[in-house]
């Protein structure tokens, strides 16, 4: 103790006992209110989305091939009327073909996010490539190819889909463990965290806003979820003893999240059924309350309930997302987005009554037939046949009495089937297409279409009429991106082993820290990247850049290999990324001279592009941060400038020499002659005879870089 503060509390006197009490009756008062009033809202907001989730139950079952069930209100669960054991019930899954072709579009490419960077500084190009290499890195280890699948699926369903994002302390990565002065550091696996990203099902978030249609827009939301006890505990114990140990089980009346279960148990033939009650024992109720900033709470709110108790309230959002234009460590993805509602309709729940129509027809049809292979049997009381007697035995004897002046029993064929069934079918079937916008040229079926030219048309048509759905599904992926990196940006303290998969699939490991990291810098996702793509239409492409010399010389062999591996397995954005590297380089290069450091500047070889090293560098030639540095600086970079030059055109690198007064360097001018064509001969001129050169320019291939490797 202090002894110049002999009370030790700053000139307060210690509390006693009772004050103590006092303050913890106070606390505990103020968490149950706290409780109180999300649990009221929690349930206020569950009864509002009740009607919606009739919708989704019947949608899953439908898709799953349970045609024929209905919703039952008052026990909220699907069951199906039963019917005479005569009837045919035929279950044609056309419900499933076409929403199976629609997320095939949603999901034949992935979006590939693009960062640029805030400016032209080296540094900050830098940063944003190793920004998209690191997103490339969480892509594949966090599997999100296989987690947008399933948030689509959900999408499908319920309308919506949900990622959400948290910081795992657990997640093992490899960092420096010892570092010395000229020995290689040694790395080694640490319990260091990494980003988590997990699917939400619509069935765990709840609105109090229901006409506001992004969930970024929502002042609040709460996220329910069903969570092992054991887990909560090991999470809440020490920081939450005495709420950790007055926590409750879920109970019967959180039926709401059984719904889940019974969507996972839904198959062709059965429903979802009732959990056993050691699974609702074993799990507790977690209500995650989030409120967006507003003039009351600034920074937001964030609470955490489970079983009843307050394991926590922050009075700010979590991740440090509140100032992004969507605060909550959530992202959405729709099935159609639909303004002013936030639980929009489904492209399912408008082919449920098509389905249940054409199930219908051709049930009647089923029984037709049935009939007329084995008709029923018109018998009189006195023919004494009996009931078991007439079967689809073939040389079935029937016994019966004939009585006199009385005619056999006779078979009982049904009418000819109505044309108009038939084209009622085919009026279903049109309807289909016309409802989901995918026809069967769509779907790899030419139909009525004789040219391969117009199929081509038809089904670039037909992807472009979904595709403002498959940019909202690019957005929310963006959204993510940018999720991603806040929450790198927190967490990547030290530096850490990344592994991204780098040209011709070989991998690309570099330390990578939250120093690194540009929040200024752009993510982007290419309008377009996401649509399908026809395998013909990307060959006639890659075809026509070869054609156009956009990816070099045709006949040099790298360009070939170049165009054959495009042509068979690569995407046209590996042909760009070949030049990366160069342009990498070149921009060290520029920045090396802004920093008077010309001397560590490499001579080039004849590996380079150089036409590339000469793009970046001209544009840092007229840039006004050369025309500041030291004459001397200036006038060694344009000797290295001149050097790249004489392998593209030699004549004009010997121009440059000469204008820019750098012919004192007889190293240099050797250089740039060696690539000089060689003098005409005399006598070779215009009047020389036929076959020999032309004075008018050099022979092809003069000055020209050998192929590359």
């Amino acid at each position: 103790m202090d002894p110049i503060d002999p009370m030790g509390m700053g000139g307060q006197p210690a509390p006693t006992p009772m004050e103590d009490l006092i303050a913890a009756a106070q606390q505990e008062t103020a968490e149950k209110e706290v409780v109180a009033a999300i649990e009221t809202k929690f349930n206020d907001w569950r009864e509002l989305r009740q009607p919606f989730e009739k919708t989704w139950f019947v949608n899953a079952a439908f898709d799953r091939g349970n045609h024929y069930v209905e919703f039952h209100d008052g026990s909220r669960r699907l069951f199906t009327p039963k019917v005479p054991p005569h009837r045919v019930r035929l279950k044609v899954n056309r419900f499933q073909a076409k929403l199976r072709a629609r997320t095939a579009k949603f999901l034949k490419n992935r979006p590939r996010p693009v960062v640029v960077p805030a400016t032209t500084e080296y540094e900050d190009y830098a940063n944003a490539k190793g920004t998209q290499k690191v997103l490339d890195y969480l892509w594949r280890k966090q599997r999100l190819e296989k987690k947008l699948r399933h948030a689509i699926h959900w999408a499908k369903y319920c309308g919506k889909g949900f990622w959400w994002f948290h910081w795992d302390p657990s997640q093992m990565a490899r960092v420096v463990m010892e570092s010395q002065p000229g020995m290689p550091p040694v790395y080694g696996d640490q319990a260091v965290g990494d980003v988590l990203v997990e699917v939400g099902t619509p069935f765990e978030i709840f609105v109090g806003d229901l006409g506001i249609p992004d969930i970024g827009d929502q002042p609040e939301l709460i996220r329910a979820k069903l969570r092992l006890k054991k887990d909560v505990v090991a999470r809440y114990k020490a920081e939450k003893p005495r709420q950790v140990e007055r926590m409750t089980s879920s109970g019967e009346q959180d039926t709401v999240f059984l719904y889940e279960k019974q969507i996972a148990s839904l198959s062709n033939n059965q429903f979802g059924g009732e959990s056993r009650k050691d699974d609702i024992d074993d799990r507790v109720l977690v209500l995650e309350y989030f409120q967006k900033p507003c003039p009351s709470e600034p920074q937001g709110k964030y609470c955490v309930v489970a079983g009843g108790q307050l394991m926590k309230e922050a009075k700010t959002m979590p991740l440090g997302m509140g100032n992004l234009e969507n605060p909550y460590p959530v992202v959405e993805f729709f099935d159609q987005n639909v303004p002013g509602q936030f639980w929009p309709p489904t492209l399912a729940e408008q082919l449920v009554d098509l389905q249940r129509e054409y199930n219908l027809l051709r049930s009647k049809l089923a029984e037709n037939l049935r009939l007329m292979a084995f008709p029923k049997l018109l018998v009189a009381k006195q023919h004494q046949v009996a009931r078991a007697a007439w079967t689809s035995e073939p040389g079935e004897i029937v016994e019966y009495v004939g009585a006199p002046n009385l005619p056999p029993p006779t078979p009982w064929y049904p009418p000819a089937v109505n044309s108009d069934i038939w084209r009622a079918l085919e009026l279903i079937q049109k309807e289909f297409d016309d409802l989901t916008q995918i026809y069967p040229v769509a779907e790899g079926s030419a139909g009525q279409t004789k040219s391969g030219f117009q199929v081509n048309l038809l089904q670039e048509a037909a992807d472009m009429v979904h595709g403002p759905d498959i940019r909202a599904h690019e957005l929310s992926v963006e959204e993510s991106c940018v999720k991603i990196r806040r929450i790198i940006k927190q967490f990547y303290d030290a530096p850490r082993l990344v592994s991204a998969l780098g040209k011709t699939y070989l991998p690309e490991v570099f330390e990578f820290s939250a120093s690194q990291i540009d929040e200024m810098a752009d993510i982007v996702i290419e309008v377009g990247s996401a649509l399908p793509t026809l395998k013909a239409a990307r060959q006639e492409a890659v075809m026509m850049l070869y054609r156009e010399r956009l990816l070099g010389d045709p006949m040099s062999p790298q360009v070939q290999r170049t165009a054959l591996s495009l042509l068979e397995m690569g995407g046209i954005e590996e042909a760009y990324d070949l030049s990366k590297d160069d342009e990498s380089q070149a921009r060290m290069e520029n920045r090396l001279c802004s920093q008077g450091m010309v001397a560590k500047v490499q001579r080039p070889h004849i590996w380079e592009d150089h036409q590339v090293h000469w793009d970046m560098h001209c544009a840092f030639l007229k840039s006004e941060e050369f025309r500041q540095l030291d004459p001397m600086i200036q006038q060694q970079y344009k000797a290295h400038c001149v050097l790249h030059l004489r392998f593209i055109q030699p004549q004009l690198a010997m121009q440059m020499l000469m204008e820019e007064g750098l012919m004192q360097d007889p190293t240099l001018v050797q250089s740039v002659q060696m690539m000089l064509p060689p003098p005409v001969a005399p006598g070779m001129g215009p009047g020389a005879p036929s076959g020999g050169p032309s004075p008018s320019g050099p022979p092809p291939g003069a000055g020209q870089p050998p192929p590359g490797p």
